[in-house]
């Protein structure tokens, strides 16, 4: 409840409490898939993924991410079937609809705000444009993480998903209220501590290992576009509940 970004009172942040509900149902979801891989945990997916959507066109990336391991997942398991000779004509079916899927939300991306076409996706000069016009405020990040050209774009882009996971940093700051960011920024530092030393156990679990996919996703997509630490702030808090479950069973050790 004092989670600095929830204290924050003004439409963007008030937002940000449905995006929460969503992604949750979405991701309550996948771990019901890993278990059951029935059609009702799809459809809840599909629920989650779908609303959370609606209020920021950025989280149909999670969606789009999940629906490419549910083809890969069952293009693999015609291949099993193949090598033993038989054919899974539900697989195949599911296979050939996921498929269509997939093409088809990539031929609508357009109408999906924040997002565009899916070719602009891809566009590095417009990209390279975007990334400059919001490195703005005193909460920009550093000139030299903005790329300039193509080739500076392939190692300045983690830097700058890596300034939006955990900026402010103490160099940063410049006025008394960035000290709040940066304590955020502590906090999921954290975290990520947390995740490292247990990557084993959290990549050895089907469900935690989608979710974990997922949400590099979404940490490369805002990453890539945000420019500064305010904002930033803002978006990233929209996983910090995916990160903490992530981790959840570890948190005691850290505190103690």
């Amino acid at each position: 409840a004092l989670y600095p970004t929830l204290v924050l009172y003004s439409c963007l942040v008030l937002r940000e409490a449905y995006v929460w509900f969503f992604l949750l149902i979405a991701l309550y979801g996948i771990v019901c898939w890993s278990k059951d891989r029935g059609f009702k945990s799809l459809i809840i997916i599909f629920i989650g993924f779908s609303g959370a959507t609606f209020f920021h066109g950025g989280m149909f990336i999670g969606g789009l991410i999940f629906l490419i391991i549910f083809v890969l997942f069952y293009f693999i398991e015609i291949i099993k079937s193949l090598n033993n000779l038989k054919i899974s004509i539900n697989s195949l079916v599911i296979f050939s609809l996921s498929v269509i899927s997939i093409i088809y939300l990539i031929s609508i991306t357009h109408s999906i705000p924040k997002l565009g076409s899916f070719e602009l996706m891809f566009d590095v000069e417009r990209l390279l444009g975007e990334i400059e016009s919001r490195n703005i405020n005193r909460a920009a990040f550093p000139e030299w993480t903005i790329p300039i050209t193509a080739f500076e774009y392939i190692y300045k882009a983690p830097i700058r998903v890596i300034y939006f996971i955990f900026s402010p940093f103490p160099w940063d700051i410049k006025i008394f209220s960035h000290f709040f960011g940066l304590f955020d920024g502590i906090f999921h530092m954290m975290l990520f501590i947390l995740f490292i030393k247990n990557f084993k156990s959290i990549w050895s679990d089907q469900s935690l290992r989608i979710i974990f996919i997922i949400l590099v996703s979404y940490f490369v997509v805002f990453g890539l576009g945000t420019g500064n630490f305010g904002t930033g702030i803002r978006h990233r808090t929209k996983f910090i509940i995916v990160s903490i479950l992530m981790v959840a069973p570890w948190i005691p050790q850290l505190v103690f």
